[in-house]
C-alpha cells in the first residue's frame, strides 16, 4: 500500500470432503475464509495503477463449472466480493487491463471460448464485449469446431466490418460451417470454405435447440454436446 512496509498475502485451503474446499486468504495475519463448492486451481494477485488489490482463484465446482472467486486485498485485508463464471485455465494474466477468461459454450455443440477481459469498477472481470470467440482446433486437416448442413440451412452474411445483414439467404445441403464467435444465446459466427463468414441464428428458448423452427439435429451433422 506505499506506507515502506511489507505485507505479508497468504492463502491455503482446508478439505470439506466431497462438498469442496474452504478458501483462506490473510493480509498481515487478518484473516478471511469462504466456502466454496468445489476446488481451487491457479492463482492470481492483480495489482491495479490505482492502488487497488485483488486475488483471483479459479475453482472447479462439483458438476464441474468453473469458475473465478475473487477478492479485495485492499485496505489490509482480504475479503471475498464475488465470482465470475469462467476460467483462467492455462492463462498468464500480465496484464490486468487486457486477459482470457475462457468459457465452456453450449450453442450448436460444446465448445470452449474466450472473452477479453479488463478488472471491473467492482474488481471482477468485465468483458470488453459480450461476444465469445471459440477456441480453434485442427479437423481432418482445417480448423475446427465445424459442423456440416444436412439441409439448406438460413443464413445471415457478414461483412468485412461485422456488419450483419437483414435478411436470410440459404447455404445448400453439404455446407461446412467452422466456429468463429457467439453470444452462446442466440446465434453463432461460422467461417465458410471460401473464407466468408456468415451468422446462424438459434432458438434456445425451448427443450431443443432450433435453427427456423427445426431441430439442430436435422439441420447439421457433426453436433458434439459434453456431459
Amino acid at each position: 500500500n506505499g506506507d515502506g512496509k511489507l505485507d505479508e498475502i497468504r492463502m491455503y485451503y482446508s478439505e470439506r470432503d466431497y462438498e469442496g474446499q474452504e478458501i483462506h486468504v490473510s493480509v498481515n495475519g487478518n484473516e478471511t475464509s469462504y466456502q466454496s463448492n468445489g476446488w481451487f486451481g491457479d492463482a492470481f494477485f492483480i495489482k491495479l495503477r490505482d492502488g487497488r488489490y485483488y486475488l483471483y482463484v479459479g475453482v472447479e465446482h462439483v458438476d464441474h463449472l468453473k469458475k473465478i472467486h475473487v477478492f479485495s486485498l485492499t485496505g489490509g485485508e482480504g475479503r471475498y466480493i464475488g465470482e465470475y463464471n469462467g476460467n483462467l485455465d492455462g492463462s498468464l494474466v500480465i496484464d490486468p487491463e487486457r486477459f482470457k477468461v475462457l468459457s465452456i459454450l453450449q450453442t450448436l455443440s460444446t465448445c470452449t471460448g474466450y472473452q477479453t477481459c479488463h478488472v471491473g469498477a467492482d474488481g471482477l472481470p468485465e468483458p470488453e464485449s459480450p461476444l465469445y470467440t471459440v477456441m480453434q482446433d485442427e479437423y481432418e486437416g482445417r480448423t475446427g469446431p465445424c459442423v456440416t448442413a444436412k439441409r439448406p440451412v438460413p443464413v445471415r452474411m457478414v461483412s468485412a466490418d461485422g456488419s450483419v445483414a437483414a435478411k436470410t439467404e440459404e447455404m445448400p445441403a453439404g455446407t461446412v460451417f467452422y466456429f468463429q464467435r457467439t453470444d452462446d444465446q442466440t446465434f453463432v459466427e461460422m467461417e465458410l470454405e471460401d473464407g466468408r463468414s456468415c451468422r446462424i441464428d438459434v432458438d434456445k428458448s425451448g427443450r431443443a435447440q432450433t435453427v427456423n423452427g427445426i431441430d439442430i439435429y436435422e439441420c447439421f451433422e457433426g453436433i458434439v454436446f459434453a456431459g
